[in-house]
């Protein structure tokens, strides 16, 4: 079936008369009715009753004209829709932007409906689930779309847009073009660092380690902590 048949269909339901319809379509009045009949074989039923004196749609014909009509009105739609679209009246532009960017920090509310790119959750860096813990108890799921292991990887993925990522703040010394970093700001916002070490151990290097490490943490925001083993 072709929206030709349904124009014809509609013009003689309209009309009521094969003359007539076929002079409101131009064309001849033997072929329209030829028209109307192969419409009725392929719907396998009756669309008129007609006589030599009158024509009269069935119950069949009455419901597909409301059909038929609708039908056609779509089409008639999508045409001009199609025309407003070519013209750029109507349709879809997708902006991007990043504001993100500008700012001198970020939350963990900033991450919701964002693309993540994260740690894999067994890496052993214990960052996939922390990232995991912060969303939840911000409310939402972090949307990951894709996993690395290497920090590298990451800033890669992110610089070819793929999405944004939560990494150490010793990943700033990766540069790459488009990409920035940002620190997350929160009493949250960190990620513990364990250290285990056996007490009667007296490696001078082990000695220097442990002075250096307890010196960054006196000086700094607390981002890491120490776990001894006996």
């Amino acid at each position: 079936m072709e929206l030709r048949h349904l124009r014809y269909f509609v013009a003689v339901a309209e009309e009521l008369n094969f003359t007539r319809a076929a002079e409101r379509l131009n064309m001849a009045q033997p072929p329209l009715s030829t028209q109307i009949r192969s419409l009725e074989e392929e719907l396998g039923t009756r669309l008129f009753d007609r006589d030599k004196r009158r024509v009269d749609l069935t119950q069949a014909g009455r419901q597909m004209l409301v059909r038929a009509r609708a039908i056609l009105a779509a089409a008639d739609d999508a045409v001009k829709e199609a025309r407003r679209a070519a013209a750029g009246d109507i349709g879809e532009l997708q902006l991007g932007y990043a504001a993100l960017a500008k700012r001198a920090s970020i939350s963990v509310t900033d991450l919701r409906d964002q693309a993540l790119i994260a740690y894999p959750r067994d890496s052993g860096v214990g960052l996939y689930w922390r990232i995991i813990d912060l969303c939840v108890k911000a409310g939402f799921q972090p949307h990951i779309v894709r996993e690395a292991r290497d920090a590298s990887v990451m800033m890669g993925l992110v610089s070819a847009g793929i999405g944004i990522s939560i990494v150490p703040a010793d990943t700033q010394c990766i540069r790459l073009e488009g990409v920035v970093y940002r620190r997350m700001q929160g009493p949250e916002a960190f990620s513990a660092l364990h250290i285990a070490y056996r007490t009667a151990d007296r490696n001078e290097h082990l000695l220097a380690l442990l002075t250096e490490l307890r010196r960054s943490h006196a000086t700094k925001v607390p981002t890491s902590r120490r776990k001894r083993a006996p």
